[in-house]
C-alpha cells in the first residue's frame, strides 16, 4: 500500500507544479551583486563580403536602491574583446570600465537610463546601453501570477542612438511562455521561453527580423541566471544583407 501510495504521488507530483500559479518578478534585494558572462557571435552575409565576429563580455551589476517595484541596478564593464579576424578593428575603444544605472521596475519594464561615458555609448551605436542593462530588460513579465503553459504577448517601440546613423526607432512585438517550474540546488527556477518580430529604421537603413530563446529565472533571489537569444536579421543598409546573432549569457558563480 505505501509503494502505491509513493507512484501515485510522485505521478501527481509534476501536474500539481505545472498549475502552481506563480508571480514572476525581477525583484533583488537592495545590495545584491550578480556577475555575469556574455558571449555573443555574429555573422553578416552581403553580395560581395562575409563579416563574422565573436565579442565576450563581463559584467557586475550592483543593486543600489529597492523601493516598492522599482529597482535601481549599476552595471559596470568588467572586460570587453572582440574577435573579427574578416573585419580587424584595432582603433576601437573599449568599453571596460563603462557603467550604465537603468531604473526599471520588477517586470523588467526600464524607466530611466544613465551612462558614464555618452560618447562611447554614441560610438557603439548602444551596445554600451544594452550591456550595462545586463540583459534585465529583455522580457516583459505578465501583470498576474501564471502557470506553466501559459503564454502573455507584449509590443514596444523605442528611440535609441544609432551612432553615426542617428536615431533608431525599434519596434518588438513579443510572446512569452511559462515552460518549466523546476528546483536547482534548492533555488526556484522559472524558464521562460522567447518569440519575437523586431523592426528597425535608422536614415537609410531598415531592417526586420525574427527573435526566438529562452531564460531562466531564480525566482528567489530576482534575477535572471541564463538568457539564450538568437535574432535573424534582413538589412537594406543601400545593399542586402543578412545579420544573425545569437547570444548566451549567464550568472557566473
Amino acid at each position: 500500500m505505501r509503494r502505491h501510495v509513493l507512484t501515485i504521488l510522485a505521478l501527481a507530483l509534476p501536474a500539481a507544479l505545472s498549475a502552481q500559479q506563480t508571480l514572476l518578478r525581477l525583484a533583488p534585494p537592495q545590495g545584491q551583486v550578480s556577475r555575469y558572462r556574455i558571449e555573443m557571435s555574429t555573422n553578416i552575409d552581403m553580395a560581395m563580403a562575409s563579416i563574422e565576429a565573436r565579442s565576450f563580455m563581463e559584467l557586475t551589476s550592483r543593486v543600489t536602491a529597492a523601493q516598492g517595484e522599482e529597482r535601481t541596478v549599476e552595471t559596470v564593464v568588467d572586460s570587453f574583446r572582440i574577435d573579427s579576424p574578416s573585419m580587424p578593428m584595432p582603433g576601437m575603444p573599449s568599453l571596460i570600465g563603462s557603467s550604465t544605472t537603468v531604473r526599471m521596475n520588477t517586470r523588467g519594464e526600464v524607466l530611466e537610463t544613465t551612462y558614464s561615458d555618452e560618447g562611447l555609448t554614441e560610438t557603439f551605436g548602444g551596445v554600451a546601453g544594452a550591456a550595462g542593462q545586463g540583459f534585465q530588460a529583455g522580457i516583459r513579465l505578465p501583470e498576474q501570477p501564471v502557470a506553466v503553459g501559459h503564454q502573455w504577448n507584449d509590443s514596444n517601440t523605442v528611440q535609441t542612438d544609432a551612432g553615426p546613423m542617428g536615431e533608431a526607432t525599434v519596434t518588438s512585438r513579443m510572446r512569452y511562455t511559462l515552460e518549466r517550474l523546476f528546483t536547482r540546488e534548492g533555488a526556484r527556477i522559472a524558464l521562460v521561453a522567447i518569440q519575437g518580430t523586431m523592426t528597425q529604421a535608422a536614415g537609410a537603413m531598415s531592417a526586420d527580423g525574427t527573435m526566438q530563446g529562452s531564460m531562466e529565472f531564480d525566482l528567489d533571489a530576482g534575477r535572471w541566471v541564463t538568457n539564450r537569444m538568437t535574432i535573424e536579421m534582413k538589412m537594406n543598409v543601400g545593399t542586402e544583407a543578412t545579420m544573425t546573432i545569437t547570444t548566451n549569457a549567464r550568472l557566473l558563480p
